[in-house]
């Protein structure tokens, strides 16, 4: 009876879990487009000229296009490019950082 009772509850867990992934996977999706992939280069101003420095990811959290990312990645950058879900490639400013916190803003 105690194995009946513990494959029930491994069920029940397992159905539980299967559920909110189906969720997780359409929240996903709903928030996918705003999610970007970002470039970082250093060396130069010119993106031509510039090395590749790093990556990263961030979030569009205005419809102005302010991108929430990690400090780490864009700090020390002299050139940020953001990649949109689409592929289309944007040059990009840091506009603001808190390190302590590691979040930037661009």
């Amino acid at each position: 009876m105690l194995i009946v009772s513990r494959l029930a509850v491994l069920f029940l867990l397992a159905a539980v879990a299967s559920a909110y992934a189906t969720d997780f996977t359409k929240l996903f999706q709903s928030v996918d487009p705003s999610v970007v992939v970002i470039h970082t280069l250093e060396g130069a101003s010119d993106v031509r000229k510039a090395k590749p420095s790093g990556i990263g990811s961030g979030v569009i959290i205005s419809e102005r296009g302010d991108i929430l990312t990690v400090a780490h990645v864009v700090s020390s950058a002299d050139i940020v490019i953001v990649e949109l879900g689409n592929g289309k490639k944007i040059r990009a400013r840091v506009k603001s950082t808190m390190v302590p916190a590691d979040l930037a803003l661009i």
